[in-house]
């Protein structure tokens, strides 16, 4: 819509009480962006060759689209050019997803940067997003950018699944929870909603959904095509109760330091919050007695 609908949709959130981020990819790029150049821009392998990102058909696994992983001694440059962009609207939030996920070194022999170099040059730029803009959401949240974040998305819920692991320990939750708002991935994306649900409960996080107001075929055969239900009228209902059920038992915690986690029983867990707040989660098909607690199955 332009730039002119673009003022309207700021002014229409603004008006509503909505907190819009809208969403910026730093740390790679498709082979066809204005003012991209790959000799300039992208970082190098070991072999010196351009270091490259691929996306794969989930069916065939063939190769279907690609990008190139941007340097990190460019991304200075790269942020400062945004903002002087940015600012001519009246954001005050924005979405800077890669930056909490990703981190690249470049192994350009005139231009070395290590993996360590690389993350002092990304959380400076968080940070210089955060003191320009305001608000800022990021992905995964690594602790380099979530320490500047006001909302993590597709925060971890379980571990690597590695043998070795018996039981998934909500660290994260209990490190970040009263200081920056989390959600783990798209309710929408997931098989198994009512655990997803109960484990949101249970580590305090967020509800979240990723939506489209078409229907979920306009995104066939392009790169979003991993995003294969997302018309928002079917999942409206399931959400607002969701919403619900997960506000019932959360309201009371929100801001709160999370102060203990511990296994009652066999998929039975239970979260402790500063202020004495506790929460049971009872994972099972069947209804479960602790503490003189009865919990419900699931």
């Amino acid at each position: 819509g332009g730039s002119s609908e673009l003022k309207k949709l700021i002014e229409y959130t603004a008006n509503e009480g909505i907190e819009f981020y809208p969403s910026i990819q730093f740390m790679s790029v498709r082979n066809d962006e204005n003012g991209f150049s790959k000799y300039r821009d992208t970082a190098r392998n070991l072999d010196d060759r351009f270091s490259r990102m691929f996306i794969y058909h989930l069916v065939t696994f063939g190769k279907y689209s690609e990008g190139f992983v941007i340097s990190p001694n460019r991304l200075p440059t790269i942020v400062d050019k945004f903002l002087k962009a940015f600012g001519k609207y009246s954001f005050n939030a924005v979405s800077i997803s890669d930056f909490g996920s990703d981190l690249s070194s470049d192994y350009n022999k005139n231009k070395l940067v290590t993996r360590q170099d690389a993350l002092k040059i990304v959380s400076d730029q968080v940070k210089k997003i955060k003191d320009n803009v305001g608000k800022i959401m990021v992905d995964e949240g690594n602790s380099y950018a979530a320490s500047y974040a006001d909302h993590v998305l597709s925060v971890p819920f379980t571990n690597s699944s590695f043998n070795i692991e018996d039981e998934s320990i909500p660290l994260y939750q209990l490190v970040y929870h009263g200081f920056v708002e989390y959600a783990g991935e798209p309710l929408n994306m997931i098989e198994t909603q009512r655990e997803e649900l109960l484990k949101i409960i249970e580590y305090g996080a967020g509800i979240y959904y990723r939506w489209i107001y078409e229907d979920s075929s306009v995104l066939k055969e392009t790169m979003y095509d991993r995003n294969y239900s997302t018309n928002y009228s079917v999942w409206l209902d399931d959400a607002v109760n969701f919403y619900n059920e997960a506000n019932e038992a959360l309201k009371n915690t929100q801001g709160k330091i999370m102060a203990n986690h511990e296994k009652l029983a066999n998929n039975v867990y239970k979260t402790t919050y500063e202020d004495g707040t506790a929460i049971i989660v009872n994972y099972n098909k069947n209804d479960v007695e602790v503490n003189g607690i009865k919990v419900g199955a699931q």
